[in-house]
């Protein structure tokens, strides 16, 4: 685990470094489906969940007629606030799957750099943020969320 971690620091630093796509979301910004950002492998966002009811949305589409874009979202949550992700995966006939991410800890990683969630043609993605319980929130913390 702790060369996984400092395998995704270094990562982290690198995109950073490259000039990744930088968000700072806030209650108000990003908070369903309707508003949530839209994403693409390789950009990194960094955010804040900064109350008990605030929640972070992200969404990946994949508009083309075929192929399929393939995302490995990793979260990594601030020290001392526990954040989860859960995913929407809404496939084009309507039909809808759901996981979800939620066993970092404070100040741990969710989501992997091994594990990829394929976009197929008109599918829709949608990852949220948000604190694992109500008392799992920082307005001067920020987590760091990489689409790989």
């Amino acid at each position: 685990m702790k060369k996984f971690r400092t395998m995704m620091l270094v990562c982290l630093s690198v995109m950073m470094l490259a000039g990744a796509q930088s968000a700072f979301a806030t209650t108000g910004v990003y908070d369903g489906p309707a508003t949530a950002k839209n994403s693409l492998p390789g950009n990194v966002y960094t955010g804040y969940i900064d109350s008990s009811t605030d929640s972070d949305w992200f969404v990946v589409a994949n508009p083309n007629a075929s192929g399929s874009v393939v995302v490995y979202p990793v979260l990594v949550c601030p020290s001392g606030v526990n954040l989860d992700i859960d995913v929407l995966w809404v496939h084009k006939d309507g039909t809808v799957d759901k996981d979800s991410y939620n066993q970092a800890g404070a100040g741990g990683i969710e989501g992997s750099s091994n594990i990829g969630w394929g976009v197929g043609p008109n599918d829709l993605l949608y990852f949220r943020v948000h604190g694992h319980s109500a008392s799992d929130f920082s307005s001067s913390k920020s987590y760091t969320f990489i689409f790989n």
